[in-house]
Order: C-alpha cells, then sequence, then structure tokens
C-alpha cells in the first residue's frame, strides 16, 4: 500500500480559512493567520496592525480515539483552537470570530481529511487596559467509524 502523509489539523485549518476568507468585505480584512507548529511561522515577525492575527494550534489530546463495535473500527476526532488578537476594538474581535464560524459552518462536510468539521466555542479574553482584545474559537475535527490501521 502507498505511503500516505496523516493530515496535520492546524494546516487543514488555516489553509481552509486562508483560500476562504470573505476578502470582498471592507469590513472584516482577513488577519495574518499563523500555525504555530509549522516551522516558519516562529521566524516570522507578525504585526497586529495588519488587521490583527489568528494563532491556530492543536490542543490535547492532538488525536482522541474511541473503538467501536469489534474494535475494527474509530471515532476520532482532534480539537484545534485559534487564537484571535486584535488591537483594534472588542467589535472587530466579534466580527473575526464571526467570519470563522460564516468559514467553518460553509465547510461543515469539505475538508478533505475530514468528514465534519464543527464549530464549538467562543471565549473572549479581553483585556482593554491594554489595548487588545483576545478570543479563543474552539474547533472540533471529527471521523466517525473509519477503519483502524493496522
Amino acid at each position: 500500500m502507498p505511503y500516505v502523509a496523516e493530515a496535520i489539523p492546524s494546516r487543514d485549518i488555516k489553509d481552509t480559512l486562508d483560500t476562504q476568507w470573505n476578502t470582498q468585505s471592507d469590513n472584516i480584512p482577513k488577519p495574518t493567520l499563523v500555525d504555530i507548529n509549522d516551522g516558519v511561522s516562529a521566524h516570522t515577525q507578525i504585526s497586529l496592525t495588519r488587521g490583527g492575527l489568528v494563532a491556530i494550534r492543536t490542543v490535547t489530546p492532538v488525536i482522541e480515539e474511541e473503538p467501536i463495535g469489534n474494535w475494527s473500527f474509530v471515532n476520532r476526532r482532534t480539537q484545534v483552537e485559534l487564537t484571535i488578537y486584535t488591537p483594534t476594538s472588542r467589535q472587530r474581535l466579534y466580527d473575526l470570530q464571526q467570519e470563522i464560524r460564516r468559514i467553518i459552518h460553509a465547510r461543515l462536510h469539505l475538508l478533505t481529511n475530514y468528514q465534519r468539521v464543527q464549530f464549538k466555542a467562543f471565549n473572549e479574553l479581553t483585556d482593554e487596559s491594554a489595548n487588545i482584545w483576545i478570543g479563543i474559537v474552539i474547533l472540533e475535527l471529527v471521523n466517525n467509524a473509519v477503519a483502524f490501521e493496522t
């Protein structure tokens, strides 16, 4: 059987946001998208002035498996965290979150490596004294009833 590279969840989400962001909207310009562990972003200077930043990373456990049936198949889940930073305003934070949610809902069953991507949660971590607004979006990538690799 030919070698098939394992999917990297944070890369899939970054690529999806990058290609699906509504760049026609003046209200929600695309922020800088960074896959935290891609090996490139660590050497890139990041500026919040270009519309903000969305830092994308997988959270522990990266892959969670639940055997089903006779243990020949598994339900597999991965959570991805998107931390949104904007120096603009609290409204901008909510607008960025809304555009991410729109993309995820539109691409629900359209990711190549996963059967489904779900928008799970949004939490605001605002500290106005620092003039930066921060929020965290949690996404879940799901593959159900897939065969165990042997």
